[in-house]
């Protein structure tokens, strides 16, 4: 009924169209009481419907899906709507007939006569319906989810559904306000306090997507690993700008409202991150530095881990980083800008001995880092031997919540130290540490552009960690055309299509590009993955940490799986980073 009685006025409209009456309509002339901007917060409301399916995501089959593809042909819809409105209207019925008499005038002039002019009637019926449905289902799930997360405790009792699921107790609740408000418009003056409440709503909705751009902003501009949209065309600076329009227009409506609207907000936020804002300033820039980064470390202490804000702490083992320049770079590629990276070196001796050459090694460190515009920080240990130097680092090196999460490692195909390198890998597994072994086969190419991340999947314990590594490989500059694969083995035809699914799944959740290949064959595994990654630019393995007593047998099984592969980056996982989650 709403699209065939919009079709009809506009129709009307268009057959008594005229080049002067649009002219004339066309220069603004408001009242003495009215404005252009009082005009657009009444109007606002009208499309603050193209965000009424977020406050349904529940209800979504695929939410990630349908969110964007509704809110975008939304806005398309209703933009090319109104227009059509705002120009064969301005163009058909007199300035007095559409401020006088707006519903009249577009019925009289209605294709079809009385009966079409019916239609509208039914059909401004059928709007504000749908309008008022939409806010009734909406509004009713906003507040019981607010209430379920007890993000605001009076409102916890509305977080109850009801046995089918519905949110009753908020449903009531929102039907007393609105019978509230209607009493209010009609014992208050009619038309003006509809008027009132209309720029309130407005107010409402423009805070609403200002919060909306500002959390697409944070969350952009931050660099959060779990924040990967998959709207290709967004930029932080966009959320920003939309951000700033929303209270741009806000301020312009009512500076006063803007204002007890801002301070409604800001209480809301500190009730719920009860967090109290303290400031400490030094007289140069270091101290404020200082003291924001003191303050953001106390915050983030007190803030629960969650797989999705898991970012890389890493610490590369990395000596001389000019003779281990792999290590070096791809743990770089890894922190891409959303980590912290330290370069470890150890120097074994009598601290009293060391000293001097333990500060021209940090020098040395340090002027690396310089040298090749790395964001890294150096760190040097003494200790009596190597492995106790490591497992000083292990152990020490954090400034409290900023612990170490993931140590990067040369590969050591020395028989020699296998028993030694064991008790290093089982060291950070106790602490909690992620592993990558790196078989350094040197860097690729950087002449070639095109390269290719293999990733060879081998369970779900080492896969998350090692689908979110190589996604942050690729959003280097170096990486940025790479062609991502993830590989499984499996020996049977009818083994094929879950292993299919089950990746798929995973590279849904990653929200990354990647081609599936699950390869059915009886050879050993070593050979096939020999077989099909040798031309790869670099090869992602998952493996597990032995025991002491089986470090021979561990270093023997690594050093044939990779001798005949480019430089593969071996991934244990201690769980922390979970795509699933």
């Amino acid at each position: 009924i709403l699209c065939l009685a919009i079709g009809l006025f506009l129709a009307g409209s268009y057959g008594n169209f005229s080049r002067a009456i649009l002219d004339a309509n066309w220069t603004p002339a408001y009242g003495d009481d009215s404005g252009f901007w009082k005009i657009f917060a009444i109007f606002f409301p009208a499309v603050t419907g193209i965000m009424a399916g977020v406050n349904m995501s529940g209800n979504l089959k695929r939410p990630a899906f349908s969110l964007p593809l509704g809110t975008f042909a939304a806005v398309l819809t209703g933009a090319a709507v109104y227009c059509a409105q705002i120009i064969i209207c301005g163009g058909a019925i007199s300035r007095e007939a559409l401020v006088g008499a707006p519903y009249e005038s577009l019925m009289e002039n209605a294709l079809l006569g009385r009966a079409g002019g019916f239609v509208v009637a039914l059909g401004v019926f059928c709007a504000t319906l749908s309008s008022a449905l939409g806010s009734l289902l909406g509004a009713p799930r906003v507040l019981q989810a607010l209430g379920e997360d007890k993000i605001l405790a009076p409102v916890s009792p509305f977080g109850k559904l009801s046995k089918t699921g519905e949110p009753y107790r908020a449903l009531v609740l929102v039907c007393f306000i609105a019978a509230g408000v209607l009493y209010y418009a009609v014992t208050r003056g009619g038309a003006t306090a509809l008027n009132i409440i209309a720029s309130v709503v407005a107010m409402l909705f423009l805070f609403t997507y200002g919060m909306t751009n500002l959390a697409a902003f944070v969350e952009g501009f931050g660099g959060n690993p779990s924040f990967r949209p998959r709207f290709k065309l967004f930029h932080w600076s966009f959320a920003l700008l939309g951000a700033a329009g929303c209270i741009f227009a806000a301020v312009l409506i009512s500076a006063k409202a803007t204002i007890i609207a801002a301070t409604i907000v800001a209480m809301l936020f500190l009730y719920v991150r009860r967090f109290v804002l303290t400031t400490s300033f030094g007289d140069a820039r270091r101290g404020f530095v200082y003291s924001r980064i003191r303050e953001y470390l106390i915050m983030l202490a007190q803030l629960p881990m969650h797989p999705k804000n898991w970012r890389p702490t890493i610490l590369v083992l990395s000596g001389n980083p000019n003779s281990r320049l792999t290590l070096v770079k791809y743990a770089i590629w890894l922190g891409s800008g959303r980590g912290i990276v330290s370069l470890v070196s150890v120097l074994s001796g009598a601290f009293d001995a060391m000293k001097d050459r333990r500060k021209l090694h940090i020098q040395e460190l340090e002027a690396f880092i310089a040298k090749n515009r790395l964001q890294a920080f150096p760190e040097v240990t003494v200790a009596d031997d190597y492995e106790t130097g490591i497992m000083q680092i292990f152990q020490c090196n954090s400034i409290g919540p900023l612990k170490p999460n993931l140590a990067v490692l040369g590969w050591s195909p020395d028989p020699q130290r296998a028993r030694s390198y064991v008790r290093l890998l089982n060291a950070a597994r106790t602490l909690n540490i992620s592993l990558i072994l790196i078989k350094d086969q040197g860097l690729p190419d950087s002449k070639k552009r095109k390269r290719r991340i293999d990733i060879w999947w081998r369970g779900q314990k080492n896969g998350s960690l090692v689908v979110i590594l190589a996604y942050l490989i690729a959003l280097n500059h170096e990486w940025a055309r790479a062609k991502v694969r993830i590989l499984r083995v499996v020996k049977t035809e009818q083994e094929k299509a879950p292993a299919f699914d089950e990746l798929k799944t995973l590279i849904d959740a990653a929200r990354m590009k990647a081609r599936i290949e699950i390869i059915v064959t009886q050879k050993p595994v070593v050979d096939t993955i020999t077989s099909a990654s040798s031309d790869a630019s670099v090869v992602f393995l998952g493996f597990s940490v032995p025991e002491e007593k089986d470090a021979e047998k561990f270093q023997s099984a690594i050093s044939h799986l990779v001798k005949d592969l480019p430089t593969t980056l071996l991934v244990y996982s201690t769980g922390e980073a979970d795509l699933i989650s």
